[in-house]
């Protein structure tokens, strides 16, 4: 009887004659190498790619690359900090410390390991403690600072604070001038009303990257609603033809043909972009615009209901909902409530962007700051009024309006 396969394969100094031992062995060395060589270089090919992407601010594409690179190098020091990078990036925090956590088990608490933290720290949450650290490091020439910019320009967004943004958007692109950070400046004007400059930080950050499509849809969103179709509608025609399946696009898409005056194929668009993004406010609007424009108020006062809901903050569609209901009879009352709910929200931004832009002059002023967040605690914001506050008690740890109107800021939430 011949013996199995598995036992031919496993035992072939058995059936093989003396002078054919060493050729299979080394037939076998070799080929273990090769396939060992084939999975370096494959793994270098994509940790080379991810790491391209993250310098062109490409995180979606990188985080596909580096997921390839960690199937054969689960366990190395600097994929894993790059992939703890693109996690941060993403705002995946969970995923960010469990790669840190890997970087921090191979070679302990390197430089790289401490400042990927701090931003992660920072990003997370805690960038109001840890504002001061990262400006120091800024002020004394780091290394990677493109890092710290980039995370610091991502935390003043995020807590509201455009005019911080924009000065360290301004130092961001005076050292490393890219896409991505004309894209976020473009972004905190427009969060200040101040449309001109966004357009024109939009145009610039496809310059240095036309594959950027958040600074595209925004930059057509302003065209459109400036009636400029024409360079609107070239930059809408990539998009169409680079990403046809958003509903980012479908909205762009039925904002152009409302404004052409095409309602019925404005509303099919309409239509699939808020069943898509259903508390987008301004896929929401439009909606309800268009359906004012066909003759349909009650209907309409029900979409601009939806987008205040959506994002209170907003100021257009109380002077819409007036609108509505002076063509309902017997709402002129209440359609004049909305009007001066419009005038009063327009105030309000104004003075809102006049505190803010006087608190970013003195930041330390713990009276000032207080003041500030008094302005919110009265309109009801409060997240941004608890940031004042604790921005305030930092300047000056007992000022005693700011703890107690931290305290009752907490207590009206109840």
């Amino acid at each position: 009887m011949f013996s199995s396969r598995w036992k031919l394969l496993a035992s072939p100094g058995k059936f093989l004659s003396g002078q054919s031992k060493p050729r299979v062995v080394g037939a076998i060395l070799f080929l273990l190498l090769a396939i060992w060589g084939g999975l370096y270089l494959w793994g270098q090919h994509f940790f080379e790619a991810a790491q391209t992407s993250c310098q062109q601010y490409h995180y979606e594409k990188a985080a596909a690359l580096i997921k390839k690179c960690l199937a054969v190098w689960p366990r190395d020091y600097h994929t894993n900090l790059l992939a703890a990078r693109i996690c941060r990036a993403r705002a995946e925090y969970p995923q960010a410390e469990k790669h840190l956590a890997v970087c921090w088990k191979q070679q302990g608490k390197t430089e790289e390991v401490e400042l990927e933290w701090l931003l992660l720290r920072a990003q997370k949450g805690d960038f109001l403690e840890l504002e001061t650290p990262m400006r120091k490091r800024l002020d004394d020439g780091h290394s990677q600072a493109t890092l710290i910019l980039e995370a610091m320009a991502f935390c003043y967004i995020k807590d509201g604070r455009y005019i911080r943004a924009g000065q360290i958007l301004d130092q961001w692109l005076e050292i490393a001038p890219n896409g991505m950070a004309y894209f976020w400046r473009g972004m905190a004007r427009l969060k200040q009303g101040a449309g001109k400059g966004a357009r024109a930080d939009f145009r610039q950050a496809l310059e240095w990257d036309p594959d950027l499509w958040e600074a595209r849809f925004q930059l057509v969103r302003l065209l459109l609603a400036g009636n400029d179709f024409e360079e609107g509608g070239e930059h809408l025609a990539v998009l169409e033809h680079n990403h046809p399946g958003r509903p980012e696009v479908w909205l762009l898409e039925g904002m152009d043909q409302f404004r052409k005056g095409d309602l019925e194929a404005a509303e099919n668009h309409l239509d699939k972009a808020v069943q898509a993004m259903p508390a987008n406010a301004v896929a929401l609007t439009e909606r309800a615009k268009l359906a004012l424009e066909k003759g349909r108020p009650i209907e309409a006062e029900q979409w601009f209901r939806k987008a205040l809901e959506a994002e209170p903050s907003l100021i257009a569609p109380h002077f819409y909902l007036y609108q509505c209901l002076n063509l309902q009879p017997g709402r002129e009352k209440e359609a004049q409530i909305e009007l001066e709910k419009h005038k009063e929200c327009q105030q309000r931004f104004e003075r809102q962007n006049k505190i803010l832009e006087e608190v970013e002059k003195s930041p330390n002023d713990a009276d000032r700051l207080v003041e500030a967040a008094e302005f919110f605690l009265v309109n009801r914001q409060l997240p941004m009024a608890r940031q004042l506050l604790l921005r305030a008690l930092q300047a000056q740890p007992n000022h005693p309006k700011a703890r107690k109107h931290l305290a009752t800021s907490f207590q009206d939430t109840r």
